[in-house]
């Protein structure tokens, strides 16, 4: 038979199990959230710049200030224009309205990528188009 120190012993250690657990899942769900683990595809652009000074593989892609992919190469092509891939969201729609700007991120001089959206009724931006926008082209990545 159990007495009341062994009760009171057994109680708290369920609540602190109990504790744990939902502490695991809220660290889980909000690390698939904010670091966007989540398995929504991603959309390969490339984009065609007269300069991309200090952008770099792996700076940020934005749309409006928010974080939506990463730049995947700078390359420069015959001509000395910079070729800019960079995957984003499926989620994010680009038309052949679309531009991309290189951005300073902070006063130290980082850099990312702005997207500004196109016309919202235009159509999404076809794999293999090119168009009068800074946005060349797109190529679907798994």
């Amino acid at each position: 038979m159990m007495d009341r120190r062994d009760r009171l012993f057994l109680a708290t250690s369920i609540k602190l199990v109990i504790f744990c657990l939902v502490s695991i899942i809220v660290t889980t769900v909000l690390t698939v959230i904010m670091g966007r683990l989540g398995g929504e595809g991603k959309t390969e652009y490339h984009a065609m710049f007269n300069t991309a000074s200090e952008l770099e593989d792996g700076d940020d892609v934005r749309v409006a200030g928010v974080s939506v992919g990463a730049v995947t190469g700078v390359d420069i092509t015959d001509d000395g224009k910079a070729l800019v891939s960079f995957r984003i969201d499926n989620g994010v729609d680009l038309t052949p309205g679309s531009r991309a700007e290189v951005r300073y991120l902070n006063l130290v001089g980082a850099r990312y990528l702005a997207l500004k959206a196109g016309t919202p009724s235009a159509a999404r931006l076809p794999a293999g188009v090119a168009t009068r926008a800074n946005i060349a082209w797109r190529s679907p990545v798994c």
